[in-house]
């Protein structure tokens, strides 16, 4: 009987160990299921986040291109505004000229017929 009650006991206590194995089993694969879950929800979280950032970049790169190319439309147009200031001031300097010298021409006849008249 003393046999019998310490296989019993024994049975008992390697059952009991089993179930602490499979109870602590368990609680490890539950753990490790829920660290799975929480990593596969930031690796979708990350690759949303790098997806958003392609897409500014993305958009950065064209508005960077845009301004240069708008930069570069515009720096034209002003060498061109440039040069066309400096032809008309060159003609307006030139238009100046000819009516000083006209002034010029009229003063003197005017000089002259006052001179004309005046020793009549």
């Amino acid at each position: 009987e003393l046999v019998r009650s310490l296989s019993t006991s024994l049975e008992r206590e390697r059952g009991s160990g089993l179930q602490e194995k499979e109870a602590a089993y368990k609680a490890r694969a539950a753990l490790l299921q829920d660290k799975e879950n929480r990593l596969s929800a930031q690796a979708a979280q990350t690759e949303a986040e790098r997806a958003k950032l392609l897409s500014l970049q993305l958009a950065i790169e064209q508005m960077s291109d845009q301004t240069g190319s708008s930069l570069e439309q515009e720096k034209a147009r002003l060498a061109q505004e440039h040069a066309r200031l400096d032809r008309l001031q060159r003609t307006l300097e030139g238009e100046r000229a000819v009516m000083k010298e006209s002034l010029q021409g009229e003063l003197l006849r005017m000089e002259e017929e006052q001179r004309v008249r005046s020793q009549e």
